[in-house]
C-alpha cells in the first residue's frame, strides 16, 4: 500500500522469490502391492497421483511392494531380496 500512495519517496526496485526447496515433502504413505517386482526387486515399481486444489499442487509419488519372480538355485535369495524395499519404505 505505502508504495502505491507514496510512490515518489521510494526508488525503482525489483523482488525477485525463489523457492529453493521447491515445496518438496517426504512422508510414508500406505503400502501398494504388486504381482511381482521386476529384477527379484532391485528396481522400484511406483505410482504416481495428481491433486489441485486451491492452496496447492501435489504429486504423490508412492512405492508399490511384491515378490520377485524365483530363480532356479536361488528362490530364498530372490524372496529376501524382494522383502527388502517394502521393509526400507515402513522403516
Amino acid at each position: 500500500k505505502e508504495f502505491n500512495e507514496l510512490s515518489s519517496e521510494f526508488d525503482a526496485h525489483l523482488t525477485v522469490l525463489i523457492d529453493a526447496f521447491g515445496g518438496e515433502q517426504h512422508s510414508s504413505v500406505g503400502r501398494h502391492d504388486i504381482a511381482h517386482a521386476p529384477v527379484h526387486g532391485l528396481v522400484q515399481a511406483t505410482s504416481a497421483t495428481y491433486e489441485d486444489t486451491d492452496q496447492q499442487i501435489v504429486w504423490r509419488t508412492v512405492p508399490r511392494h511384491g515378490t520377485a519372480l524365483p530363480t532356479q538355485d536361488a528362490e530364498d535369495l530372490a524372496t529376501l531380496l524382494s522383502r527388502l524395499p517394502s521393509l526400507f519404505a515402513g522403516a
